[in-house]
């Protein structure tokens, strides 16, 4: 499992070209979620909630992969740790990281046998990283680094519907075998981890709408080397989301039906 996760991230991120122009792309999010947050408002504005202002705390980014979260908290003051299983991936964090002198250190570790000490850490985040994860592994460790009063928060997929679990099917070469996205049931032993637990879901009555333009963006108009892409607006994104909420208010059951969802844990 570990070895495929490793092979899979090391070969997107050997994709990625890290210059300063990537790094200031990366400073520039005023989010740690940048790519899904900051199309979608509420998300955006619950997560950023949810996390406070992190000046002067103890963070560990879980799966930093080649995104924005550790820079994130790094420019707003925090000390942060930020991990990958991929070493490539690890190496490209470093570089950004280098180039905007920020101060973080980026490990190649494995999330489910955390090499640090207990009660460490303010904030524990992960952006899409727990359906990567052993949960019975990954969750206790989780607990054992956080301090007394810190705080753990998931931006991460579900199981969703039967359209989510057929797009999956339709392209695996967007995941890694191992995945498993959130059952019910995950965070039922997830919220049971913790003295307090939180969820909200985003992304339902828009899926269709969102799943046709990230083909034909990611994967039609690219292969065609076709600069011009399908929209995908924040207001558009806003529009779907009023009436995700109203249909989460009057029929609470479709909240599981979502693709997303953020969760937040106290210890």
């Amino acid at each position: 499992m570990l070895e495929q996760e490793a092979a899979y991230h090391d070969s997107i991120a050997k994709r990625i070209t890290i210059d300063i122009k990537k790094a200031k792309k990366f400073f520039a999010y005023d989010s740690p979620a940048a790519h899904i947050a900051d199309r979608l408002p509420r998300l955006k504005q619950e997560l950023l909630k949810a996390l406070g202002n992190p000046k002067g705390k103890r963070v560990l980014v879980l799966g930093c992969g080649v995104d924005n979260a550790a820079i994130w908290f790094s420019k707003l003051g925090a000390s942060v740790d930020s991990i990958d299983i991929s070493p490539k991936s690890v190496e490209n964090q470093r570089l950004v990281a280098d180039l905007l002198n920020l101060e973080i250190n980026s490990i190649v570790m494995d999330a489910h046998n955390l090499d640090f000490p207990s009660n460490e850490y303010d904030i524990v985040y992960g952006n899409a990283i727990l359906h990567h994860l052993r949960l019975e592994d990954s969750i206790p460790e989780i607990v054992r680094v956080l301090k007394p009063d810190g705080r753990v928060v998931f931006r991460d997929v579900m199981r969703g519907n039967i359209f989510l679990r057929g797009f999956r099917l339709l392209t695996p070469f967007w995941r890694t075998p191992d995945e498993h996205p959130l059952k019910k049931s995950d965070l039922v032993f997830i919220g049971r981890m913790f003295a307090s637990f939180e969820s909200s879901q985003y992304i339902l009555f828009g899926l269709p709408y969102f799943f046709f333009a990230r083909i034909m963006n990611d994967v039609i108009l690219k292969k065609m080397k076709i600069r011009k892409r399908f929209p995908m607006h924040n207001s558009i994104f806003a529009k779907f989301d009023r009436v995700d909420r109203v249909l989460f208010r009057l029929m609470p059951f479709l909240r599981n039906q979502a693709w997303l969802c953020l969760i937040v844990l106290t210890k």
